[in-house]
């Protein structure tokens, strides 16, 4: 049988086994990084503004910019 991992002779192909190995990594610490933003979103709260902020964003509302 054949594999994406052997070359021509049927001996292990290490840069397409490497390539793949690397793919999973990312793959895992990708995850484990969405993981964790989401425990820091969690952790953080909604979004605060104060009082000068709320009048700014209601003035530029106001002006139409």
């Amino acid at each position: 049988m054949f594999s994406i991992f052997q070359d021509a002779s049927g001996n292990l192909h290490w840069p397409s086994m490497l390539a793949a190995i690397g793919w999973v990594v990312a793959g895992v610490l990708l995850f484990v990084n969405l993981w964790f933003g989401k425990l820091d979103r969690d952790k953080s709260g909604p979004w605060k503004i104060n009082e000068e902020q709320k009048q700014g964003i209601l003035d530029l509302s106001a002006k139409g910019t």
